[in-house]
């Protein structure tokens, strides 16, 4: 599986992602290549539960980053996923965790570098440091793999 990370565009829209993320990077996402490239991660319409790739990557090339994990944890982490279908998405946390720092750690909702990270530590066992993936960005998320910090 890989994990990948998408840029924002340059428009008004990824501007303003930009800016909420901290960076170049507003999204992430864990794709099973042995599963028919199907995504896995918290979307806002959908909560966290599974999408197909082409409907959620797109120009693959100058948009997205992706890390390759290999296909050893593919099984593990796709059930890992299935059992949290339906977790709501974190629209609110977006606005506490981001632009005003008061989000509550017992808060059950998600959004996607949030579930990537929590999937790192407890599937993949990447050992990253530990942060409050509360308050993670995708752009954090991102330089914490890469960097080993945020």
């Amino acid at each position: 599986m890989r994990l990948g990370f998408e840029m924002a565009e340059n428009n008004l829209k990824g501007r303003v992602m930009k800016f909420g993320s901290g960076g170049s990077i507003i999204h992430c996402q864990f794709v099973f290549d042995q599963y028919d490239k199907i995504s896995a991660s918290a979307w806002d319409v959908y909560g966290i539960g599974f999408r197909n790739y082409a409907d959620t990557v797109r120009n693959e090339a100058r948009l997205w980053d992706f890390i390759d994990f290999g296909n050893e944890k593919d099984d593990e982490l796709w059930a890992w996923f299935r059992q949290r279908i339906g977790t709501q998405y974190d629209y609110f946390g977006l606005i506490t965790s981001f632009i005003m720092p008061t989000r509550k750690a017992q808060n059950p909702n998600m959004f996607c570098s949030e579930v990537c990270y929590t999937a790192c530590q407890e599937v993949l066992k990447l050992n990253l440091p530990k942060v409050n993936a509360n308050y993670l960005s995708p752009q954090g998320l991102y330089n914490l793999i890469k960097t080993g910090k945020i």
